[in-house]
């Protein structure tokens, strides 16, 4: 008896050792984490520290589950991007301190948000969070830049073979580094195009990404790639940051490796072994509706 109670108290406090970092954060499990969906999407802090408290394999996961919940989420095509825009970006910060995988998660980005809420994505993460210059005190040569793009949209296309409209999501990505990338490179453009399957390269280098980023005289509209994936048409991408109240975030293209690495293209195979995203008769937590705050 005495042996047995003694096994027990040593399993638990394993097991609590197990559940805590090395800085003395706990540790989530997922099943744990998903109980927080809902909050976590009505209150960025605790977006963030959910994300914080889990392993790089199931912040995936967590991810995932979020995008899927906001889906189900009522609200107009604005109110709904906005809920991505903030969970998604916020994952990405908190994933960044917890020295998570940021090519995996931008990966799930593309693959789980509805396709016409990339549009602000795609923008805003181009603009502020991978923008080559949004972070003084990192530099990058033309040369680091295309390799560290061309990795992770490749990341992003592996991940979206999975799901329908693929091609799509991945120009997406596409549009989002070649407007992180602060110019209009043709080799960079070639070079990114060069991902996608072969059958949807002209269509993507000549219609899709001309009118996502307004070159060649085009007007600036997502309404080919939209029209292409039978999506909702564009939402209003200025409504959808003024509700999001989002302030500056932290620049995390320096998180992202120099290069492509089998490791991390395999991550989602990882992640698949580990746990789906949303099992049947997962216990998720229904969103609160959107409450307007602020990071």
């Amino acid at each position: 008896m005495y042996a047995k109670k003694k096994i027990l108290l040593v399993a638990v406090a394993l097991f609590s050792a197990a559940a805590v970092c090395a800085d003395g954060q706990k540790v989530l499990s997922l099943s744990q984490a998903r109980g927080k969906i809902g909050e976590a999407i009505a209150n960025q802090s605790v977006m963030a520290e959910t994300v914080k408290s889990l392993s790089p394999v199931d912040q995936v996961s967590f991810l995932a589950a979020v995008n899927a919940a906001i889906a189900k989420n009522p609200g107009s095509k604005e109110a709904k991007a906005a809920l991505y825009l903030q969970c998604n970006a916020t994952a990405l910060k908190a994933a960044k301190e917890s020295k998570g995988d940021i090519k995996a998660l931008l990966s799930e980005v593309f693959a789980t948000v509805e396709i016409y809420a990339l549009c602000p994505i795609s923008e805003y993460f181009g603009d502020k969070l991978f923008n080559r210059s949004a972070d003084p005190s990192k530099t990058f040569s033309d040369e680091s830049f295309q390799s560290i793009a061309k990795a992770a949209i490749s990341a992003v296309a592996k991940r979206c073979a999975s799901v329908d409209n693929a091609s799509v999501r991945t120009t997406f990505c596409i549009a989002m580094f070649m407007r992180a990338s602060g110019g209009t490179s043709e080799e960079l453009l070639a070079s990114l195009v060069g991902v996608l399957p072969a059958s949807d390269r002209e269509k993507a280098s000549k219609e899709w990404l001309p009118s996502a980023l307004g070159l060649g005289g085009k007007e600036k509209t997502y309404e080919p790639m939209l029209a292409e994936s039978d999506s909702e048409s564009q939402p209003n991408i200025d409504v959808v940051v003024m509700l999001t109240g989002m302030q500056e975030h932290d620049a995390v293209l320096s998180s992202l490796p120099n290069g492509a690495t089998e490791g991390a293209l395999n991550f989602h195979d990882q992640m698949s072994a580990n746990q789906t995203p949303l099992e049947k008769g997962d216990d998720v937590a229904e969103p609160k509706p959107y409450q307007g705050q602020k990071f």
